[in-house]
């Protein structure tokens, strides 16, 4: 995996106040940062990892995106051969959703993005390998004329994925899904909007209120219901 990413790529989780907590990995994978409770529970039943990967594709992102495009096929044996070697039972099914980001709100009002947000459903991997690449393999970086972009924006997206959760039929498995993992990535070397960025509100692809939480207490809310992420 090259370098940049290692430096890149941030991961989250609910913390157990609640809180938006960081959790570093790096999809190779030399690290993989799973909870001792976790480790069990995978070793039998039905587990399931979902990830919702955010990627910054603003114009100075090409070298990450394209480690990206180079490493997505080899997505499901980087982790589950991480697993093996720590003694932790492998994922029978994971599920990638890809979600490319730009700017709703640049500095210029009116020079917004062709395409702020791009985004997959999830692919079931390995069996949908080649419909999860041709999704990512033609992405490319532009846009994003200020620095701040809208990471927060695809955070949101993300958290709204149709993740499985426990007692969900696994889809084109033919089984139960025992324990879910939901995980959302995001690749960004910029900092973002805030939550109501008066130039992104006037964006007319901007998310409404009842999609795009208006404060960051809403978004945290949103972040620690279990009805968005299980």
């Amino acid at each position: 995996m090259q370098s940049v990413l290692s430096r890149l790529l941030q991961s989250y989780r609910r913390d157990t106040s609640g809180a938006l907590a960081p959790l570093f990995a790096i999809i190779g994978i030399s690290k993989l940062d799973i909870a001792g409770h976790s480790q069990s529970s995978m070793s039998g039943g039905f587990p399931v990892l979902d990830v919702a990967m955010c990627v910054d594709s603003t114009g100075s992102m090409q070298m990450s995106l394209d480690a990206v495009k180079s490493n997505a096929l080899g997505f499901y044996n980087s982790i589950n051969n991480e697993l093996r070697s720590r003694g932790i039972g492998e994922f029978p099914l994971m599920r990638v959703r890809m979600l490319y980001f730009r700017d709703f709100g640049d500095a210029i009002k009116g020079n917004w993005d062709l395409e702020p947000l791009r985004t997959s459903q999830f692919f079931a991997l390995p069996d949908e390998n080649s419909d999860f690449d041709a999704f990512v393999t033609p992405q490319y970086a532009y846009g994003g004329s200020d620095t701040p972009e809208s990471g927060l924006e695809c955070l949101n997206d993300a958290m709204s994925s149709n993740w499985l959760r426990p007692g969900d039929e696994a889809p084109g498995k033919n089984q139960t899904v025992t324990a879910s993992y939901p995980l959302i990535v995001i690749w960004t070397d910029a900092p973002t909007h805030p939550v109501a960025f008066a130039n992104s509100l006037e964006n007319p692809k901007y998310p409404p209120a009842t999609v795009m939480p208006r404060t960051m207490q809403g978004l945290l809310d949103k972040w620690n219901s279990d009805t968005v992420i299980p």
